[in-house]
């Protein structure tokens, strides 16, 4: 909420962390931390939940497809969100499916109605009958869902903890690390123990 805080983790996308830091160039060195932000390259990604009138069968948590297969050129997996969490899913279960990062540019451009049909169009291939329990979809879009990694980058990230970095301020993401949850968690948690070193 709002308040007076010692210090702030800026945990957003970078090209959004580039956005909140004022530009009237009172604090030294900002001006370079703001570009190095706005540089980073992002891509954009949506996800599509299913609700399903029953659990799904299988003890596993989720599919993954290969690439080159028919699947794997719309769909990368899905995930099964009753494995995540007993009671997670009250009554029946949820898929949601992660599109392949190929396939991203066109089916994004479509509107939820097509995108949800044309993906479980694909989804009934892996899993046949599915699209009969079907009862619920949500589309999620993401307009930076993850960033995107070129030769170089590594040099430039080593680059950016060499940056004067606005006082009690640190930031996390997976554009200072690795484009994966994972990834994301680590730089956050880089991003406190740096504050709390100083203190």
């Amino acid at each position: 909420g709002a308040g007076v805080y010692d210090a702030v983790v800026v945990a957003v996308p970078a090209n959004r962390a580039a956005s909140l830091l004022r530009a009237d160039g009172d604090v030294a060195g900002i001006d370079a931390v703001r570009e190095w932000l706005a540089g980073v390259r992002v891509r954009r990604s949506f996800t599509v939940a299913y609700r399903l009138d029953r659990a799904f069968p299988g003890d596993y948590f989720g599919l993954s497809f290969p690439r080159t297969s028919d699947i794997g050129k719309t769909i990368a997996a899905v995930c099964i969100q009753s494995r995540k969490l007993p009671g997670l899913v009250p009554h029946g279960d949820a898929l949601v499916v992660l599109p392949a990062p190929a396939a991203v540019p066109e089916l994004y451009e479509r509107n939820d109605e097509t995108l949800t049909g044309d993906v479980l169009g694909v989804l009934d291939s892996a899993v046949p009958g599915v699209s009969k329990r079907v009862t619920g979809v949500h589309v999620q879009r993401f307009e930076d869902a993850y960033s995107i990694y070129a030769p170089g980058d590594l040099r430039r990230i080593a680059e950016f903890g060499k940056l004067a970095m606005p006082p009690r301020v640190a930031f996390a993401g997976d554009y200072l690390t690795s484009a994966s949850v994972e990834g994301a968690v680590r730089a956050g948690d880089a991003a406190a123990a740096s504050l709390l070193r100083s203190g």
